[in-house]
């Protein structure tokens, strides 16, 4: 398909950051064959963002427990608890 060669235009800073997320929870679950179609699908770069950062630009803060999740989990907790 002649669209297929289109060059993808530049992902924005907020879908930087959600597919970022994304990756980070399948790779946590295993989910390897999607994973390996997400980040070609995405444009996503290669090279994982730092998740010290991606924790800092959504305002998370992490503790002992929370490092080993996916900040995706990090994100609906805090969502949680703002609604009690």
């Amino acid at each position: 398909l002649r669209l297929a060669s289109l060059p993808k235009p530049a992902i924005s800073h907020e879908n930087l950051i959600l597919n970022e997320l994304i990756r980070d929870y399948l790779d946590y679950n295993g989910y390897r064959h999607s994973l390996s179609v997400f980040v070609p699908e995405t444009g996503q770069p290669a090279e994982r963002i730092n998740r010290t950062f991606l924790s800092q630009e959504l305002g998370l803060r992490e503790d002992g427990n929370s490092r080993q999740l996916p900040l995706l989990y990090s994100v609906l907790s805090q969502l949680q608890h703002q609604r009690t």
